[in-house]
């Protein structure tokens, strides 16, 4: 059993709140496709998590705060597309699940 502790910060932030969570990382899986992950702070909006930074152990919280907002300000106040894609359950490519069904990726 792991000792990691989940944290949550919530953000407010230009009249809105933001629900910020951590997650241990994980390593490098081949079987499963994932890549290594350090501790990560995740953004959680509408049942997706979208990365936002590693987290630091110790850090100071004013500090991580003014990250997370800076990382709000920079990816979703100005419409900046490169912005991560929302980390889903899934994280295989869609042709290793087709062919784990015994068919041909087309």
């Amino acid at each position: 059993m792991s000792a990691y502790k989940t944290d949550q910060e919530i953000v407010v932030y230009r009249d809105r709140r933001f629900h910020f969570v951590s997650y241990e990382g994980h390593s490098a899986d081949l079987a499963r496709h994932r890549e290594e992950l350090p501790p990560t702070w995740f953004l959680m909006q509408a049942n997706k998590r979208w990365p936002v930074m590693r987290q630091v152990p110790g850090q100071d919280r004013g500090e991580m705060v003014k990250l997370l907002t800076d990382w709000l300000e920079r990816i979703i106040f100005t419409g900046n597309d490169s912005a991560a894609e929302p980390v889903t359950k899934s994280t295989q490519p869609k042709d290793a699940a087709t062919r784990k069904r015994g068919r041909r990726a087309s």
